[in-house]
């Protein structure tokens, strides 16, 4: 659907409503006067007629404001838009261009965008901004073309709808050829052909046409599988997933041939995939229950079910000879539901109602299939949960007070959310410390050795700020064996006497530096723990760094999911604080 947008400008010298070189009908400039807060001058106005007859008053603000006032058949003003679709340049004015078209200029920006009206209201259809390109460019039916100053050669643009509706406002505006062709490059058409054997399912484009989102799927052998992608204007495509292969029901393919996947299939991933529930072959998957959602994921296939008066999340997975096996939550409280649309890939979103308030968990996929409550908000208050305990209380990025251990609420497949815990204390209160240390010097700024033997001879394999998360393996005398981050990744031997351990674990403060991840190094593979080559995994900023390697110049860093790896000290930095 075309944008119905008129554009005014913003600034220049502000003039009293009563100097101006257009008057204000009496009753736009009480509606305006309200609308603005009370302000009493404007750049220019400008009264103009489009060409459906209807009368218009056209306000331009200093600092880039626009209002557009239109009579209607009765005699009446209303306000039909306002915003701000001008820089703010300090010299705009209106240009009236024959009876149903004006252009807003500023000669100091050296730019200028041209309004026209077809029937009702106003649209672009011509904008110059000299400060990016020596020319202009003009809007026609699916395309723009670029005039480059002294009559050069012209450059002819096809574009779709989609960024067709975001050509409106000054700053939305693709100013050169270069830039207008990558955004075309990510438009619906050019997205669609991105993958051949594939029927695009959905198409969504924002932030002025400069990134779009899309979905396709493609039958194989009675199996549907979807994949959806993220595409930038300037960095391309920036994120894809494929979907499990599902098996549907005869008669949801009969309906892909007929009717397509309108109405059947839903791509976006911001609601249930499959529209109906009669969708994959229960033999196959043997999901039991009435479905109320479904969400078809990289890894499995989730549905909210309902038999017998209770509702189940199943998530149905195949196994390493290609035998879906499904898993079934506990039952849920009365009425629970899904929350797709905050939901992702690798992601679960529960929600129901506890008295007069919405209650709601999350869960993540973890790399072992295992699925572990991320977080909750249970009525009292909200909580998040880690691999190693919960968080009580944050102070900064990476400090704050933790109550270690495992919770027996946390694994979707054995929790009651019937007694989900309602606060943070009342969770940190059901925490089971067996097996579990934290480090905790006396003086917070000190750090930790952990040595490769028992014993202050031993080597050192890093120093370690106080809240690390550790597992007990051993203890002899003075001297307790630990695990540093999840299964392989370091242990060694730490003094018991700076460990927290059983109830002091509830109110461990951490430490950790408060540095951030250099924009250069977002995406870039750290060294292996042991220092045997690159990590498998890479940065991606929101890592915490637990201790030191002096000697090497190496952060530590720990990963959400309690991976290790080292980085060199330069490639975190304090921010802009």
């Amino acid at each position: 659907m075309k944008r119905f947008i008129c554009c005014v400008l913003l600034a220049l010298a502000i003039l009293p409503l009563a100097a101006l070189g257009e008057e204000m009908p009496q009753e736009v400039k009480t509606l305006y006067q309200a609308d603005a807060g009370g302000v009493e001058t404007a750049s220019d106005v400008l009264n103009i007629r489009d060409a459906a007859g209807s009368a218009w008053c056209l306000i331009a603000e200093d600092g880039g404001g626009t209002w557009g006032y239109r009579q209607n058949a009765s005699g009446e003003w209303a306000c039909e838009w306002s915003g701000s679709l001008w820089p703010d340049g300090g010299d705009a004015r209106f240009v009236r261009e024959g009876e149903t078209a004006f252009r807003v200029e500023s000669k100091s920006l050296d730019a200028w965008m041209r309004y026209e009206s077809r029937g009702a209201g106003f649209y672009l259809t011509a904008w110059r901004d000299g400060g990016a390109y020596r020319g202009y460019a003009v809007i026609s039916d699916g395309e723009v073309t670029f005039f480059p100053d002294g009559g050069g050669e012209k450059e002819v643009i096809p574009i779709g709808e989609e960024l067709r509706n975001w050509l409106y406002a000054f700053d939305s505006l693709a100013k050169t050829p270069e830039e207008m062709r990558a955004r075309a490059a990510i438009g619906r058409e050019a997205a669609a052909a991105l993958l051949p054997g594939w029927t695009m399912a959905w198409y969504e484009s924002f932030n002025d046409g400069t990134e779009a989102d899309a979905a396709f799927y493609r039958m194989e052998g009675g199996k549907l599988t979807v994949r959806r992608m993220s595409l930038s204007s300037t960095e391309g495509k920036t994120w894809e997933t494929e979907s499990l292969a599902v098996p549907l029901s005869a008669a949801l393919l009969q309906r892909l041939e007929t009717e397509g996947a309108a109405g059947v299939l839903d791509g976006s991933g911001y609601g249930s995939t499959f529209l109906t529930e009669d969708a994959w072959d229960r033999d196959l998957i043997p999901i039991q229950g009435k479905i109320l959602a479904n969400d078809l994921q990289s890894h499995c296939l989730l549905a909210l079910t309902e038999r017998e008066g209770e509702r189940r999340v199943a998530v149905a997975e195949m196994d390493e000879k290609g035998v879906w096996q499904v898993r079934e939550s506990r039952p849920l409280p009365s009425g629970a539901g899904l929350d797709l649309f905050h939901s992702g890939d690798g992601e679960l979103c529960v929600k129901w109602m506890r008295g007069d308030g919405e209650c709601q968990c999350g869960f993540v996929r973890r790399a072992d299939g295992q699925w572990r409550m991320a977080w909750a908000w249970a009525g009292e208050g909200d909580y998040a949960l880690s691999w190693y305990g919960l968080c009580l209380e944050w102070d900064g990025p990476y400090e704050g007070v933790y109550a270690y251990g495992t919770p027996g609420f946390a694994d979707l497949f054995e929790a009651d959310l019937t007694a989900l815990p309602a606060s943070g204390e009342k969770a940190a209160a059901q925490m089971d410390t067996t097996g579990w240390a934290a480090v905790m010097n006396p003086a917070p700024e000190d750090r930790l050795h952990l040595r490769s033997a028992p014993g202050k001879n031993g080597d050192s394999l890093g120093k370690f700020y106080n809240g690390t998360p550790l597992r007990v393996l051993e203890e002899k005398g003075d001297w307790v064996r630990v695990r540093v981050g999840q299964e392989d990744c370091l242990e060694g031997w730490m003094m018991r006497e700076y460990l927290a351990v059983d109830g002091a674990l509830k109110s461990v403060r951490q430490a950790f530096p408060e540095l951030f991840l250099r924009e250069e190094y977002i995406g870039r593979r750290p060294l292996r723990i042991d220092g045997g080559g690159e990590a498998e995994f890479a940065l991606q900023g929101g890592e915490a760094i637990v201790g030191i390697r002096q000697e090497t110049r190496q952060w530590i860093v720990m990963t959400g999911d309690g991976r290790l790896c080292l980085a060199p000290l330069d490639w975190f930095w304090e921010g802009n604080g």
